[in-house]
């Protein structure tokens, strides 16, 4: 019972991250009958939770040091991924894009991207292949960190076939170990965005206050769903057959009639 109650707060602090602890504990008690959860012993499990996490993890100096096949990244890797991140994430959406548009071609269906010109309508690409367009708001993180949520512009809510993918990545190849999406079948939105947090600048005030960023909501990890290939990610972007490209021609009456009124106008 209480390894179940443990779980479920940890779940709900994930979930709802702007709830207080008496919200939490009123949940738990609500969905497990029995449970004498209090906004005390909610507040605990959060402690004991967060010192877990940040337990030093012990590594091995003779491994401190790795290659391409090694899953464990030695110091020169962990840096580089601070000092230059904006280049890092420049190259994993190029790789990202690649493997799309290999899996897309190897499916027989044409695709194209591009990209907004300035970078405040919440998303990253927009890709048109199998007649969808998908507006794709990209994410990144290592396979192993523990980010547990994301930050979508609600601007990428009003797009017809809206999505967020977040790439999970081994860190010192950076190859894509998973995929989380977050969105809908093609041709349909996103959820409602507006049932979910909104999200705070990381910054605050002279008085300390982290003022509300109305325009941004949180999405909780547990939002998200697991996707371990390209291949399924494809399916789910752009559906699992290839549709035919729309190739309609100008109907022989409409020719004419055009020819005709270019013969008139050259005439004249």
């Amino acid at each position: 019972m209480n390894a179940k109650i443990g779980h479920l707060i940890r779940q709900l602090t994930m979930d709802h991250p702007q709830w207080t602890n008496t919200q939490v504990a009123t949940e738990v008690r609500r969905r497990i009958p029995g449970a004498k959860t209090s906004p005390r012993s909610v507040s605990s499990t959060k402690s004991r939770s967060q010192s877990r996490s940040s337990a030093p993890v012990q590594t091995n100096e003779a491994s401190s040091t790795c290659d391409v096949g090694d899953h464990r990244p030695g110091p020169a890797n962990s840096a580089i991924h601070t000092t230059r991140s904006s280049y890092r994430e420049a190259v994993l959406e190029h790789l990202f894009t690649g493997e799309l548009l290999r899996t897309l071609w190897l499916r027989g269906v044409h695709a194209e991207i591009l990209r907004p010109f300035v970078d405040d309508a919440g998303y990253d690409l927009v890709v048109d292949a199998n007649r969808i367009t998908r507006h794709i708001q990209l994410k990144s993180s290592f396979r192993r960190a523990k980010t547990a949520r994301q930050k979508v512009h609600q601007q990428l809510g009003l797009k017809p076939s809206g999505c967020v993918v977040w790439l999970r990545f081994h860190e010192a190849t950076l190859q894509f170990e998973e995929y989380l999406w977050f969105g809908n079948p093609p041709g349909d939105p996103l959820p409602d965005l507006s049932r979910f947090a909104i999200a705070r600048h990381t910054k605050g005030d002279a008085s300390g206050r982290k003022a509300e960023r109305p325009a941004i909501r949180v999405i909780p990890k547990g939002r998200f769903v697991s996707i371990s290939t390209m291949e399924q990610l494809a399916e789910t972007l752009f559906g699992s057959k290839a549709r035919p490209r729309d190739t309609r021609q100008t109907s022989n009456a409409a020719l004419s009639a055009r020819t005709a009124r270019a013969d008139a106008y050259g005439r004249t």
